[in-house]
């Protein structure tokens, strides 16, 4: 096993009692990337880990339910480093819209890297490619590439050619189904995918395992893989608070 991705939160828009929204521990050897931080994603990360644990964190777009817990994660990373020595905390936000990342640029103990479309980067272990989505705002889709380990997280994303091509081949795709089949019309004016569109964006990539996430707050949750499987012959998984998934 070459690492491990936790879900720390799974709704989106907002958190609910024993769920928050978008956030995931990526885990390669001793690196630990925080992908989104979104509103109740540190509580359920202090139920396993120290702050001091996490090595970096990405965030894909700027909206509340992505970002939410940043802020104090930062706070937190400055503090600890007031107390310790440890190496400084790096945070990747997107450079775009501009202004947005000023929050965050000039906290001690936090190194801010603003990052565009076309960049490519070594985060700890991993090689990180960006890709623009189909949202309401900028925001970025990322692949995670280590040896032949691909994680690829669409964030938050309308359905797109262009997106199976990013997520051609990975071993794990976590997607964007804030809605049930039949309700594409809809997904699309919101810049998002229903659970139908998630499975059949994991069959044309030729994905390994599909995972579930940024989950709609009404219906029957189930419904979703049973949707998403209708599109796509392989593994899918719905995200949940403290689902681990080995990475090979």
């Amino acid at each position: 096993m070459k690492g491990e991705l936790l879900v720390l939160g799974s709704f989106g828009a907002y958190p609910e009692a024993g769920n928050g929204t978008a956030g995931y521990l990526l885990t390669a050897g001793s690196f630990r990337l925080l992908l989104d931080a979104g509103s109740g994603v540190l509580r359920e990360l202090l139920q396993t880990h120290r702050y001091e644990d996490v090595s970096a964190c990405i965030l894909s777009h700027y909206h509340f339910d992505h970002a939410a817990d940043l802020g104090p994660l930062l706070y937190a990373q400055q503090l600890l480093r007031e107390r310790k020595s440890l190496p400084p905390f790096a945070a990747y936000v997107p450079r775009e819209p501009e202004g947005a990342a000023s929050p965050y640029v000039g906290i001690s103990g936090t190194e801010a890297h603003l990052y565009a479309e076309d960049e490519v980067l070594t985060i700890g272990p991993w090689r990180v490619r960006f890709r623009r989505t189909q949202h309401s705002v900028p925001a970025f889709a990322v692949r995670l590439e280590l040896d032949d380990l691909h994680v690829v997280y669409t964030a938050d994303a309308a359905y797109a050619d262009d997106l199976a091509a990013f997520a051609h081949g990975a071993s794990l795709l976590l997607a964007d189904a804030f809605f049930y089949a039949g309700e594409e019309d809809k997904a699309s004016a919101r810049g998002h995918m229903t659970s139908r569109q998630a499975g059949r964006l994991a069959r044309e990539a030729g994905v390994r395992t599909l995972v579930l996430t940024h989950l709609p707050h009404e219906g029957i949750p189930v419904l979703l893989v049973e949707e998403a499987k209708a599109e796509f012959p392989g593994e899918v998984l719905l995200a949940s608070p403290g689902l681990r998934i080995p990475l090979s």
